[in-house]
């Protein structure tokens, strides 16, 4: 034995027995640290220890680099070199990803982050605001999963990323039984609920997808919710088996929407989302579909996994995520849902789709035997990122990393990405580093679409939002010789190879790795006209005057606009109104399930069609509109009709054209069975038109529209609307009846379900609550 293996084994058995109680006898040299209870503290300050024994600096992520003391006297006395760290592996050279020479296009996006990131627009403007959506748990949210007797510690963590209205749905909309809506997992709402946003955003009628061979891919992880459901057999009903499995959130968005494609649930921990978006690219490769909705969603139910994951340590004290910086001490938890809808490329581009951004690889491995199920293993991100870059990887502009903020796994990840995307760089031009988990927290099975969600749209308005919480670098880190820099403020992209590239990657504590690479979109020919507020404009080029002059059309959203107690209404009772229609803000781009809403930030286009040259239509003509409303019943068709006449009365719509919106909203058809269409020629036709559908509403005068603060959530959106507000009739009166009374919670006090709520939103709702 060489006198730097004796050496080594000295301080090993020294610290192993003084930390663990561990016999020198049971320190074997083909035994893993981490089954010595080894902590990644605890590792770090060993491999400082070991640095002072063999008199050199050595790197704290060494101990899972090299799991056992065989390895670890293998790699400190190793005579021959090594090849580099970040070289690509035999396998990274000789294959390819799946997506490589067939890019994949993101054509719409739907989000329900914390915050209040309901939606695209909402979710960036957070971003670039540099907010921190991190708070703490929802009074009653942990309650009633506390068994009687049971006491929750006094030093639980209490801080989230939380949802408002987790428990909201719109049964109605989906055409669910109250029953059945109660036994649903709130993952399998929100799935339904935001994939119809985001097929709204990507302007694609759903039911042009039925039966076609569009895939549905789910990441999701909890199953906190079918703890509830299941707790005794007396609650139990025909429909709480479905309700709460896993398999049947992916099975239901293509059940609702009669999708024919591939339809499956991956659950591979904190990388479910974007291991999910890397099996929906090679469906789309090798043409098992057509279309393809990835997505991800977590909520957090109950107290259990928090409390394990803080007496293991991977809290943070604080509850904020403190990613890359010298005062990170582990991860705070979140909650939210995000879906993207992908196509390949050129059948993008044949369709006229607003493109958002270019997936050109992904790539998914595993970390094998590392030191620890749940530990990291730099080797492993290394391949990963060598085999989705390859000789490319040293121009990209910007990683959304992982990011979770642990002692361990920043400077692991970190190390990885110095490796092999910044070896070779100059100093002038690093790889720049951000992650979103340090403004909504880890949302766990939905981390990977959240950080994918927030590239797409940072390609997309050409701008890199600064990271939170970073003050000074990890120490174990020298983020210049690495070639890395955190962005702390929003930044332009930089285009070190003449072209906006990301990757964005997520790392599962199961051991599954996963990587996506992404591209800005620049059409090989001439970009169609911007919709703008004065009408077809020039081509929208990334980062030009376009993004501030495009039109925001739509309709608005009674959670903005439904006046408050206090607010203009003496009563306070809600006015009618419908989740379908939402008031646009500055970019605003969500719907809502049944919702025409705005479209911004560039063209949106009916699949199939391409909008008319700039310059046909005349400054002193106009060709009549065709404008197209639907929903469920008579009643929220009239409501819908009204909130969008209101929204072009306000300062937001006055400028969109009658055309823009008809447009928008033919690209968003299918939301119920009642119909209505408006010929006009200009706006105020329109509206006029539009109040005339929707029968007692009082046009707001121009020159004071309302603007009513977003009510609070112990008042939002109530199933049903009062009889005496809603214009129908007698039949909607009598299911209004039944659906204003709060849901009855089942006979285990599963009550965290409103039966039949959300999509109906007639009014303001109130958050169920037992009775």
């Amino acid at each position: 034995m060489s006198a730097t293996a004796r050496l080594v084994r000295e301080v090993l058995v020294a610290r192993l027995g003084e930390w663990y109680g561990v016999r020198p006898e049971d320190v074997t040299d083909d035994r893993p640290f981490a089954e010595h209870g080894l902590t990644s503290r605890d590792a770090v300050a060993l491999t400082a220890l070991l640095g002072r024994a063999v008199g050199r600096q050595l790197p704290a992520t060494l101990l899972w680099e090299t799991p056992t003391p065989a390895a670890l006297v293998a790699a400190l006395t190793a005579q021959e070199d090594r090849p580099p760290a970040g070289a690509p592996s035999a396998r990274a050279a000789t294959t390819a990803s799946p997506a490589a020479g067939a890019p994949v296009a993101v054509v719409g996006v739907g989000c329900r982050f914390p915050g209040g990131a309901d939606s695209p627009a909402a979710y960036w403007q957070l971003l670039t605001e540099g907010r921190d959506a991190v708070g703490t748990v929802p009074e009653g949210r942990w309650e009633r999963f506390v068994p009687a007797g049971s006491v929750l510690p006094a030093d639980l963590g209490r801080h989230g990323g939380f949802l408002d209205g987790v428990e909201e749905f719109d049964a109605e909309f989906f055409g669910i039984a109250a029953d059945e809506a109660v036994a649903l997992d709130p993952q399998q709402r929100m799935l339904l609920e935001v994939t119809r946003e985001a097929l709204d955003h990507a302007a694609i009628p759903a039911p042009s997808l039925a039966g076609t061979r569009t895939g549905v891919f789910v990441g999701i992880s909890g199953t906190e919710y079918a703890h509830l459901t299941v707790g005794r057999p007396e609650s139990v009903t025909p429909w709480t088996a479905a309700g709460a499995s896993l398999s049947v959130a992916a099975g239901r968005v293509s059940y609702a929407l009669d999708l024919r494609g591939p339809s499956l649930a991956v659950d591979t921990a904190c990388s479910s989302s974007l291991v999910a978006v890397d099996h929906a690219v090679r469906a789309l490769a090798d043409g098992t579909c057509d279309v393809a909705l990835a997505a991800g969603v977590n909520v957090l139910l109950s107290p259990t996994v928090t409390l394990g994951l803080q007496r293991a340590g991977a809290l943070s004290a604080d509850g904020r995520c403190k990613a890359f910086d010298a005062a990170a001490d582990g991860m705070v938890r979140g909650e939210g849902c995000g879906v993207v809808v992908l196509k390949r490329l050129p059948d993008a581009e044949r369709a006229g789709d607003r493109v958002l951004a270019v997936i050109t690889a992904t790539e998914v491995n595993s970390d094998g035997r590392s030191n620890g199920l749940t530990a990291p293993n730099a080797a492993a991100q290394r391949d990963l990122l060598a085999h989705a870059h390859g000789a490319d990887g040293r121009q990209l502009d910007y990683v959304e990393a992982h990011g979770t903020g642990t002692p361990l796994g920043d400077p692991v990840e970190a190390g990885a990405l110095g490796a092999v995307l910044g070896q070779g760089r100059s100093a002038e031009q690093p790889l720049l580093l951000g992650s979103v988990k340090t403004n909504i927290g880890h949302l766990e099975a939905a981390a990977g679409i959240a950080g994918l969600i927030k590239t797409v749209l940072a390609l997309h308005h050409d701008e890199l939002p600064g990271q939170l919480h970073f003050a000074d670098p990890n120490p174990h880190l020298d983020l210049d010789a690495l070639r890395l820099r955190v962005l702390t403020a929003p930044e332009p992209w930089p285009r070190y190879s003449g072209t906006a590239t990301a990757g964005v990657s997520s790392f599962g504590f199961s051991g599954t790795n996963a990587h996506v690479v992404l591209r800005e979109h620049r059409p090989g020919t001439a970009a169609d006209p911007t919709l703008t507020a004065e009408g077809l404009g020039a081509p929208r080029e990334p980062g030009g005057d376009g993004d501030s002059a495009t039109a925001a059309i739509g309709t608005p959203d009674p959670r903005r606009t439904v006046r408050a107690r206090g607010a203009g209404d003496p009563t306070g009772e809600p006015e009618a109104g419908v989740w379908e229609p939402r008031s646009p803000a500055p970019g605003d781009e969500r719907p809502g399930p049944g919702a025409g809403g705005p479209v911004t930030d560039g063209p949106v286009h009916r699949p199939g069609a391409h909008p008319p040259l700039a310059g046909q239509r005349s400054a002193g003509t106009s060709r009549p509109a065709l404008v197209l409303l639907d929903a469920p019943t008579d009643g929220r068709l009239r409501a819908h009709a009204g909130e969008l006449a209101r929204w072009l009365d306000s300062p937001a719509g006055r400028g969109a054209l009658a055309a823009d919106v008809a447009r928008t909203l033919a690209g968003r058809t299918g939301r119920g069975r009642r119909r209505a269409a408006v010929v006009a020629r200009d706006r105020d036709t329109l509206t006029t038109a539009l109040h005339t559908v929707s029968p007692g509403a009082t046009r707001t005068p121009t020159s004071s529209p309302p603007t009513v603060p977003r009510s609070p959530p112990t008042t939002r959106a109530r199933c049903g609307c009062s009889p005496d507000t809603d214009p129908s009739g007698p039949a909607w009166d009598a299911n209004c009846s039944r659906r204003n009374r709060r849901s009855p919670p089942p006979s285990n006090g599963s009550s965290l379900c409103c039966a039949s709520t959300r999509a109906c939103r007639c009014s303001a709702r109130r958050n169920p609550t037992p009775t």
